[in-house]
């Protein structure tokens, strides 16, 4: 366990039989209250649980909490980078980035001249299609479809 003296921020659940009263409730969070920092934030609430019968269950997360032994401080466990898999390319501080992906795939960036123009026509009818369209307001133009 780990004090919560001077605790800035604390979750507060205290848990007991339907029969708990204010006074026990207040009681209990009195004692967590005298712990904590004189201007922590605290969050509470309150679970009636029946099955609980004569005891009362307190349940506090605490933050803020300063000077911490390192021996309570959970560790952080070393991650080391797994082996590349087989037909994976590993790319070293972005060397072969240079060339753009399209040539790294092996597909040709060129479009043939038919193909560029047929867009070209395509793109000038469509933006005349619309073009006509502005012409009308836009209630008008719901009417009519």
């Amino acid at each position: 366990d780990i004090s919560i003296s001077g605790a800035k921020g604390l979750l507060m659940n205290i848990t007991g039989p339907s029969d708990m009263t204010m006074d026990e409730i207040d009681e209990a969070s009195s004692f967590i209250k005298e712990e904590v920092h004189p201007e922590a934030e605290i969050f509470w609430g309150v679970v009636f649980d029946d099955t609980m019968e004569d005891e009362i269950q307190v349940t506090v997360i605490a933050t803020g909490i300063d000077n911490m032994p390192l021996d309570k401080v959970a560790r952080i466990r070393d991650v080391t980078p797994e082996e590349a898999q087989e037909g994976w390319t590993v790319r070293v501080n972005g060397q072969g980035l240079d060339t753009p992906t399209f040539q790294r795939k092996g597909k040709d960036p060129l479009v043939d001249e038919i193909e560029e123009k047929e867009v070209r026509k395509r793109s000038r009818m469509s933006r005349d299609f619309y073009m006509d369209d502005l012409d009308y307001p836009t209630f008008l133009r719901m009417k009519a479809d």
